[in-house]
């Protein structure tokens, strides 16, 4: 189970695509697979991209910019790049 200090990072070549502001999707060419994106999906890539960023970093960044509770945010933070971690699309970084 990640923890919220456990840091991430893009794995491999994943690729994106903004189809709209509040649409886009992923794809990573090691797993084959795309995913859509949503905006707090969007957003959550593009910090990732920038720099690798715990979950805590990234569920207040979340929770600030689409003003949702923070406790709600991180739980879903949570599911969602555990999602892209099962599907190897983000990775841990060791420290």
């Amino acid at each position: 189970m990640l923890q919220p200090d456990a840091l991430l990072a893009p794995s491999g070549e994943t690729y994106h695509a903004v189809l709209s502001d509040d649409e886009a999707v992923l794809m990573s060419a090691e797993a084959g697979r795309y995913f859509g994106l949503n905006a707090v999906g969007i957003r959550v890539w593009e910090l990732l991209v920038e720099r690798p960023r715990t979950i805590a970093d990234l569920s207040a960044a979340i929770s600030d910019e689409f003003d949702v509770e923070a406790s709600t945010c991180q739980t879903d933070v949570l599911a969602f790049v555990q999602s892209l971690i099962d599907n190897g699309v983000l990775h841990e970084v060791e420290r």
